[in-house]
Parts: structure tokens; sequence; C-alpha cells
């Protein structure tokens, strides 16, 4: 965990590398914007379940907002409370509620935590507020969002339909990866999902996979 800065907080939760072989190096792109950012990782990718981590992040509160992609949305779910973020945006959420642990998971999905399931309904249904983007299209993520949906009714979800996991790559291939980061720093919670669909419809046509997938360049 590292802390940098001083500001409205956006905390950002380190996603899943089958290559990862320890810490990453060091990306406080955020704080040059006045941010306070704090950027949790896992050595080991181990689902952010680590019972020292809750402790270690009340010692970084703020009020802001936490970013977490893939397996960084089970973190941002989990810590939310313990950094006092306000809102959360989750982005092609993967965790093992609506699925059974996945295969990549290692040891986890043949012997789960105890109490895991318990502290994942907990987190989630106290949630402040919150945004999920998730391609409809896959199967995994949908059922993840569906379930985030039905556990706690301030999250409000954003379809980036052929986007494919994460959902993420539609605006990476378009080159608008910026301008989607851009928003979902400063974009107020409640205009945020209209102001990503916006973005979303702005670019797709120009997204190579989303032509393959859709079998033309018809908007969807």
């Amino acid at each position: 965990m590292t802390q940098q800065g001083q500001g409205r907080l956006w905390a950002t939760f380190d996603n899943f590398d089958a290559e990862r072989r320890g810490f990453d190096p060091l990306r406080l792109s955020q704080t040059a914007a006045g941010f306070a950012q704090v950027h949790v990782q896992t050595a080991a990718n181990d689902w952010y379940l680590n019972p020292d981590l809750a402790e270690a992040l009340r010692l970084t509160p703020g009020q802001g907002r936490a970013l977490g992609i893939s397996m960084g949305a089970f973190g941002a779910i989990l810590f939310a409370g313990a950094l006092g973020t306000e809102e959360v945006i989750l982005v092609s959420p993967r965790f093992p509620a609506p699925l059974g642990w996945p295969k990549r998971a290692k040891v986890y999905a043949a012997a789960p935590p105890e109490g895991w399931e318990a502290l994942l309904e907990e987190a989630t249904a106290t949630l402040p507020g919150g945004v999920i983007l998730f391609d409809p299209h896959h199967k995994d993520d949908k059922a993840a969002t569906r379930w985030l949906m039905a556990r706690n009714p301030r999250l409000c979800a954003v379809a980036v339909p052929f986007a494919d996991h994460p959902a993420t790559r539609l605006f990476r291939e378009t080159e608008t990866w910026g301008p989607l980061q851009r928003l979902m720093l400063s974009e107020p919670l409640a205009t945020l999902p209209a102001a990503i669909a916006g973005l979303r419809r702005q670019v797709r046509r120009k997204s190579p996979s989303y032509a393959v997938k859709t079998g033309s360049a018809s908007p969807r």
C-alpha cells in the first residue's frame, strides 16, 4: 500500500495479473491533479483477503472515491469502510459470490477463507454509493453485477456492450482511457453513468474488437 499527496481521496486497487511476481513499480499519477492517492497492490493475487490490510487502510482515511477493476473491485468493496470512501467505481467486478472461486484463485478455489461470504455481503450492503461498468454479454461480469445490484440499491450499473473483460478495453482501444479516468475522478456520481454512456457512444465504432463482435459498424 502506498499513499501520496493531499486533497480529496482517490483509492485504487490493483487487478489480477497472472504474470505477477511481487509488487509492480509505483505509479501515483493523480497526485499532480490535487488528489490524495492510495494505491493498494497484492504481491500474490490473494484477492485482498489479508487480515492486516483493513487495519492498515484505516490509517489513510479520507473522503473520496475508490476504483477497482476485476479482482480490484473485490478489494474496493471490502475496504470502502476502512478507507472512508463515499463512492466506489467497480469495473467488470470479479469475485466469487455468484460463481464459486475461479480457478485462477488457486488455493481459494479448493479451500475458501472462512467467513469471506459474510464479509462480502456486509461490505456490499453498506456501500454508500457507486457505479458499475460491465459488459452485459460477459457471463461472469453480468452475474457479479446482478449480485451487487440485488444487495445495494445505491449502486448504478452502466452497460458497455462488447467491451469484454475488463470493460475498460473499449476505451483503451480507442485511446480514450484518459477521458474516462477524468470522468471517474471528478464527474458527480449522479451524472457519472450518463457521462460514461455518452463517451462510450462516441467511441464504440472506433474499436476494432467492437466491430468484430457486432459484425458491423452499426450502433447498438
